[in-house]
């Protein structure tokens, strides 16, 4: 969503490692912890997808998406992937304009505006659940749009409750492999 990103806080983690500095090699450890962060982030990235991808039924049927799924790649010029070593930060997220519109759903119309033509073409026959529109500026073809409210699809509240399920297990995991590497 255009200007919303996620910042994970890594405060009590930085305490932790500090404090391990004294019992074993702490550049290491930091550096294991840099790692594991993006590993987390690009994590989030791919639960991100998935929901954005997601089956919504008909209400999205229509809607091409795979602008805003490829917008939280890492890679992407629309995505938001800033990871900062020293503070052990990692900004995530999209500068896809409508993302704010998916996920916390809006009107069909500006306000006022019952109806309003939106040319372009569809992708398949009439009735072909797997159609998608097309919009086409300036073509003679396309769909009229009645008011109504679009449920959002509520992909990013999603996306946070699964990571924050998984990190446990991550986290304890890890934890169990540095310990391992680290102080055997």
């Amino acid at each position: 969503m255009k200007g919303t990103n996620i910042i994970f806080n890594t405060d009590e983690a930085r305490i932790f490692f500090e404090e391990m500095k004294l019992a074993g090699n702490g550049g290491l450890l930091k550096k294991e912890l840099q790692l594991f962060l993006e590993e987390i982030a690009i994590q989030f990235l791919t639960i991100l997808q998935n929901a954005v991808q997601g089956d919504y039924g008909e209400e999205y049927r229509a809607m091409a998406t795979r602008n805003l799924q490829h917008s939280f790649m890492r890679e992407d010029s629309a995505s938001v992937f800033e990871l900062d070593a020293e503070a052990l930060s990692a900004t995530v997220g999209t500068n896809t304009e409508y993302a704010s519109h998916v996920n916390d759903g809006h009107w069909l119309n500006p306000g006022g505006v019952e109806k309003r033509f939106v040319p372009g073409h569809w992708t398949g026959p009439p009735g072909d659940s797997a159609a998608q529109f097309i919009y086409e500026p300036g073509a003679e073809t396309g769909m009229v749009l009645k008011q109504r409210w679009v449920e959002g699809r509520h992909f990013w509240e999603k996306s946070l409750e699964e990571l924050e399920k998984l990190i446990p297990g991550f986290l304890e995991y890890k934890m169990q492999q540095w310990l391992d590497r680290y102080f055997v």
